[in-house]
């Protein structure tokens, strides 16, 4: 029974001793995880200031990254804006570029002309040829200043050849030097460029008593709205041709127009004159009503020799003939223009002289006609042509013939199909027959029926 007792108050001690000690655990384990907490608390808030600190530092770098490539876009958005501010380039009638205050200028045009002929001689032999007639590439424009011109063009055939380089100072457009290699300013057709010409070829006359390319020095200019001019010293050489004596051909050439409605405007062209007033035989305005009329005279003098000297044109050839290679030679044209939107016709005249140095014979006249007409069937499209050339070649019995069997007349009659495709000179197809026919000083005569198709792109 005692024993029994003292169980009972042995295990009402241990579940005393266990009320008591439970709650005083449980306080203890609670101030452990509070501290646990407290401590994480404050590492977790330590990592949070870190992170931001990290974060501040990632949003400057990025503000300074955003800067420098604000500033990187301002400035390249400055040169760009600053290049087409000073420069612009574009199309119109050739590739052009330019700055916008006029001092720097060049244009770029390209021309082909694709040619197929059919020539029937006398002698029974007939030829057919495709060729590419022209292919030119050309450049001009200004530099440094707008007065200062400058011209460049190379053509390709056999060869690269330099057809033109000059430079025009036309600071004031009364009184403009040239100098370079260019055009003699002469007759009328040769000066209009081959790209504007009414037919597929220049006339007989013209290939006789016409001077080509020629190195050399001249004034150019145009007074008013009526008047242009050009004279000038050059080499007598031809294109591309070097002067081995003192002999100088001397050049020049006036010209009057005048024009409804029309305006006469400088030009850096074979010869001055431009706007309304430019070498072509048939175009003027439709809209405008403009009408234009033209009378030029020209005259070229040289004391030439042959044996040193090649100019462009037939004047060495037509010398063999008269047995002489040194000789005074003086050369004119006249030359009357009219153009109506509708209808357009003019003519010219040459005249040689050619008096030999080195024989006893007397002076050669040569003298040369050319008419030429164009009328519009419709207008700006399609033109129907006719043309009448005829040379005079002095066969007198004063004049020392030499070797061989000297012309004594030549003439031509041509007629024509043009199709203007852009309405104007750049694209065309043009159709041409010619009947030639040439007589000596003995009384023979060949004659040759050519036919020739043509088409001309021009960038």
């Amino acid at each position: 029974m005692y024993a029994r007792r003292i169980k009972v108050r042995f295990l009402i001690l241990i579940m005393i001793g266990l009320l008591v000690a439970v709650p005083f655990g449980t306080v203890k384990a609670e101030e452990m995880v509070a501290k646990s907490k407290s401590r994480h608390h404050v590492e977790l808030e330590e990592l949070k200031k870190q992170m931001q600190k990290l974060q501040d530092q990632i949003n400057m770098l990025e503000s300074q990254n955003q800067e420098v490539n604000q500033k990187l876009y301002d400035a390249m958005s400055g040169e760009k804006a600053g290049w087409t501010e000073k420069f612009e380039a574009g199309y119109k009638k050739g590739l052009y570029f330019k700055s916008k205050d006029g001092n720097w200028k060049m244009k770029f045009r390209i021309r082909g002309q694709f040619q197929a002929a059919v020539v029937d001689q006398s002698d029974g032999n007939t030829t057919t040829n495709f060729s590419v007639e022209r292919l030119r590439l050309k450049w001009n424009g200004n530099a440094f200043r707008p007065w200062f011109l400058y011209t460049v063009q190379l053509g390709f055939r056999d060869s690269v050849t330099l057809r033109d380089m000059y430079f025009d100072l036309a600071y004031n457009k009364t009184f403009a030097p040239r100098m370079g290699q260019y055009k003699v300013p002469f007759g009328r057709q040769e000066l209009t460029s081959s790209s504007a010409l009414q037919f597929v070829t220049r006339s007989i006359v013209n290939a006789e008593f016409g001077y080509g390319r020629d190195r050399g020095v001249s004034l150019n200019g145009v007074a008013g709205q009526n008047f242009a001019y050009g004279a000038g010293v050059f080499n007598g050489a031809g294109r591309n041709g070097i002067s081995t004596n003192s002999n100088v051909l001397w050049a020049g050439r006036t010209q009057f127009m005048w024009s409804k409605g029309g305006k006469l405007k400088y030009s850096g062209g074979s010869f001055v004159s431009g706007g309304d007033y430019k070498l072509v035989p048939n175009f003027t305005k439709i809209g405008g009503g403009v009408l234009v009329a033209g009378l030029g005279v020209a005259g070229i003098n040289i004391n030439q020799n042959t044996s040193s000297k090649y100019p462009d044109g037939r004047i060495e050839s037509r010398m063999a003939e008269l047995g002489t290679s040194v000789a005074q030679v003086t050369s004119i044209t006249g030359d009357v223009s009219y153009k109506h939107p509708r209808f357009n016709v003019q003519g010219s005249y040459y005249g040689r002289w050619i008096n030999p140095d080195d024989t006893a014979g007397s002076t050669a006249f040569d003298q040369g006609f050319n008419v030429q007409t164009g009328v519009f069937l419709l207008p700006k499209q399609w033109e129907l042509t006719g043309r009448w050339s005829y040379i005079d070649y002095d066969d007198g019995s004063n004049i020392n013939l030499g070797e061989g069997d000297p012309r004594d007349t030549s003439w031509a009659l041509t007629g024509g199909l043009n199709y203007y495709i852009s309405s104007d000179h750049r694209w065309k197809m043009q159709a041409q027959y010619s009947y030639q026919e040439a007589e000596n000083v003995l009384g023979s005569s060949k004659d040759n029926n050519i036919l020739l198709l043509q088409m001309q792109a021009f960038f």
